[in-house]
This record gives C-alpha cells, sequence and structure tokens, in this order.
C-alpha cells in the first residue's frame, strides 16, 4: 500500500505528463510508458482488483479507422484518430484527477 500523499503526488505526476502526450499516438514508446505506469500506480495504490485500475483499462486508445470510414466522404482518418487519441487521454485526466480527489477527501471524512 502506498503512502497517501505519496499517492497523491504519483497520481497528479502521471496526470500531468498526459495532457504532454497528446498528438504522439498510442505508438509512441513514451505514451507506452506513460500506460505501463499509470496501471502500475494504480495497482499499488488501490490493488489488483481495484475499480480505478479496471477503468482505466477500460480506455480504449487503440482507434478502429473501419468505424469512421464512410465511402466516398474522404474522412481525415489521422486527423481523426488524433481527435479520438486525445480524447481518450482526457478521459484519463478525468480518471486521475477522480483519484487525487478520493484520496485527498479520505482523511478529511
Amino acid at each position: 500500500m502506498v503512502e497517501r500523499d505519496k499517492a497523491v503526488r504519483l497520481l497528479e505526476r502521471l496526470r500531468d505528463e498526459a495532457r504532454t502526450l497528446g498528438g504522439n499516438g498510442q505508438c509512441h514508446e513514451r505514451f507506452r510508458y506513460w500506460h505501463q505506469q499509470v496501471e502500475a500506480v494504480l495497482e499499488a495504490i488501490f490493488g489488483p482488483d481495484a475499480d480505478e485500475l479496471r477503468e482505466f483499462r477500460a480506455i480504449r486508445f487503440d482507434f478502429d479507422p473501419e468505424v469512421f470510414r464512410i465511402d466516398g466522404l474522404g474522412l481525415d482518418t489521422a486527423g481523426a484518430q488524433n481527435r479520438y487519441f486525445i480524447g481518450r487521454l482526457y478521459d484519463a485526466v478525468d480518471l486521475l484527477d477522480s483519484c487525487i480527489v478520493g484520496l485527498r477527501t479520505q482523511d478529511s471524512r
């Protein structure tokens, strides 16, 4: 179990780092390292069966261009993929923020 203040600092660092990943794409090594770190930190703080870890793992950063393919419309797949990826990063930031708030308010109950 990670001490509360350390857990908050770790989550804040990962949240802030997520905000710098936009546009790099899920194949980028930096994103993959960040993703692994988030999983490891969430598991260390909340446990391997925690809802927080399940929620993070449920965020699908991968983009299926077939879902957005519309014949004859010339969809900008690269642009759509980047917007989708950034949207999922925002989902992760929201989840990390929620974890931070939850940890900060634990002692105030």
